[in-house]
């Protein structure tokens, strides 16, 4: 049972480190805004930044081409993105608040480089750590799944504990040796600052690497070595027990999984694609550029609550599908149905959202406590949908991607 614990934790520690860094950073951003020259526009070029960053995986597959898949890069990669997940926070919690003089103003190019190299490391995720496991048994695909979920909660809980600061007090006392009444601000400060939080990413990173290379170094069998551990006993004693099947049923069946595998796409393939696409084009392409337009006017402590509140919404929806997965084990039309309709709702939120941030600082109902309900309302609508939209994938995927075809 311990061994099972433990080889159970370096696959969830494995998938936490795809994306703690980067949420890690937008988690922080409610604290970094108002201490950079570029204020709410920070965010803005985060996210052109965090875009750029795109191409990363096109380098990786031109160096598989080259190699003509001679040699495993898989390996080589991770570690390098590793190194750079746990430098990149470490360099942050001494200069993220540096500023340089370029193209006419000062500018905070140690925080928007660091967030650009973490950026590079995310976005080559998929191609390198998915490839990786497929060296192991697809059973520990779904904890790896489960580690990455919680790689968004991970920095939303350390930002919870962090806290924000409160609305300075103003204290009215009477100055003797002035000989008159003095009004002095008491601020007040999180519970441990904004570089302590990045080193904490840092140490996390560093378990996660640790993790890592356990695995890599074979104390959890490969799919071509043993399989699973505690499968295998029970998978052999199945194939003695069970009568073997002649060789042309072997063979029709494989000819049945070839013509699933070359099926077209269908309509509601299609339908769920394109939902996809759009979802994605507003939650990576435009939400990141607007979200502190939107979100400043209401002040520093919704801000900070509402992005922790949205780090919640997919680890929430991968629980919920975990505990109930006959939900998420929609038909085909079924599927359609509900992709669509999570798409109208998330647009519908956007519109808000962009509505408020165009109108900022003077956003709807901003002196109002109903305005920062309603802001909160639909950030967390467009974040639970988009998540919603993630879990299902399009029927044709699903079957391919989710069953381990890596």
């Amino acid at each position: 049972m311990t061994n099972k614990f433990f080889i159970y934790s370096l696959f969830i520690f494995f998938g936490i480190g795809t994306g703690v860094d980067l949420n890690g950073i937008w988690t922080e951003l409610p604290l970094i805004v108002p201490r950079v020259p570029e204020h709410s526009s920070v965010s803005s070029q985060m996210g052109m930044l965090s875009d750029v960053a795109n191409v990363a995986p096109l380098f990786i597959a031109l160096i598989h081409r080259l190699t003509h898949g001679s040699s495993s890069y898989e390996v080589p990669a991770i570690i390098l993105i590793y190194s750079v997940y746990i430098c990149m926070p470490f360099l942050l919690s001494f200069t993220w608040f540096k500023t340089l003089y370029f193209i006419g103003q000062q500018r905070s190019i140690y925080l928007l480089v660091c967030t650009f190299c973490v950026a590079l490391g995310a976005c080559s995720i998929n191609v390198t750590f998915l490839p990786f496991l497929n060296r192991f048994d697809k059973y520990w695909l779904n904890v790896y799944f489960a580690g990455e979920s919680l790689s968004s909660l991970v920095p939303a809980l350390l930002g919870l504990i962090q806290g924000v600061p409160k609305q300075p007090n103003c204290t009215t006392f009477y100055d003797e040796t002035k000989n008159q009444t003095r009004t002095e601000a008491e601020h007040f400060a999180p519970l441990f600052t904004v570089e302590i939080y990045f080193l904490c990413l840092s140490a996390i990173m560093c378990l996660s690497l640790t993790a890592f290379l356990i695995l890599w170094r074979g104390i959890v069998p490969t799919s071509k070595q043993q399989g699973y551990i505690n499968l295998s006993v029970k998978q052999i004693t199945e194939h003695d027990s069970s009568p073997q099947k002649p060789l042309c049923n072997i063979t029709e069946t494989s000819s049945h999984n070839v013509t699933q595998n070359n099926e077209k796409f269908t309509r509601e393939a299609i339908i769920c694609l394109i939902a996809t696409l759009w979802s994605n084009f507003i939650l990576l392409g435009c939400m990141p550029s607007i979200t502190s337009y939107a979100l400043n006017p209401y002040g520093t402590r919704t801000y900070h609550y509402i992005i922790i509140l949205c780090e919640f919404c997919y680890p929430f929806v991968s629980l919920v599908s975990m505990l109930k997965p006959k939900l998420f084990q929609l038909r085909s039309l079924s599927l359609t149905l509900v992709v669509c309709f999570s798409t109208i709702m998330g647009t519908s939120a956007f519109a808000y959202i962009f509505v408020a941030a165009k109108m900022a600082p003077c956003s709807p109902l901003v002196d109002y406590l109903s305005g920062k309900i309603l802001i909160v309302r639909y950030f967390i609508l467009k974040r639970e949908n988009d998540s919603v939209i993630q879990r299902n994938p399009p029927p044709l995927l699903s079957s391919n991607v989710l069953g381990g075809r890596l």
